[in-house]
């Protein structure tokens, strides 16, 4: 076996994860789990950090919630220890740490954490991920009980990224947008 197999091979194995992601979360981890393993035999910190990322994702909506974070938070470390940190990855993870940490009823950290994702996201130009993060925010601020703030202005600027990049979300979140406003003045609810 060359050199160039394992990583290419881990390669393969990180997208075939990413298809499971959708239909079968245990074949999404075992995918993600020997992409690393591939990666690390041939050399390729990068990858392997990349392929943990999509795990700690895979075992958060599976709801390996725990094990999901403490390998979010080596992806992170990971990226960010590469010779060319890799800060979009990097914040990427932060922002699926941020999710973890919510799915753990941990919403008090996970608040901040998705935080430093959007604005991290957010100066690397990497606004379809701020938006992820942001909706994230939006998500929790709408519970009841919880701080409600920045709701306006996290939803707005999701619905500004949205429309900028032509998705076709944009018209319903800006119906939820709208939802915030409530009845108008001189309107009867009926």
């Amino acid at each position: 076996m060359s050199p160039h197999e394992p990583v290419l091979l881990a390669s393969v194995l990180e997208f075939s994860g990413r298809y499971w992601d959708r239909f079968d979360p245990d074949r999404a981890v075992a995918a993600y789990r020997r992409s690393m393993e591939l990666n690390t035999r041939g050399r390729e910190p990068r990858g392997a950090a990349i392929a943990a990322f999509f795990l700690g994702r895979a075992l958060d909506a599976r709801g390996d919630h725990d094990q999901a974070l403490g390998t979010l938070r080596q992806a992170r470390a990971d990226l960010l220890s590469l010779p060319a940190p890799d800060r979009r990855m990097a914040a990427r993870a932060t922002a699926a740490l941020g999710r973890a940490l919510d799915n753990l009823g941990r919403t008090s950290e996970a608040v901040p954490t998705l935080r430093e994702a959007a604005r991290t996201l957010e100066q690397l130009e990497a606004y379809a991920y701020e938006a992820e993060a942001l909706l994230d925010l939006v998500t929790i601020a709408e519970r009841p009980g919880h701080d409600r703030s920045t709701l306006r202005d996290d939803l707005t600027r999701a619905v500004t990224i949205h429309a900028d990049m032509g998705s076709p979300l944009t018209e319903s979140l800006r119906e939820r947008l709208r939802s915030l406003e409530g009845p108008r003045p001189g309107s009867s609810a009926c």
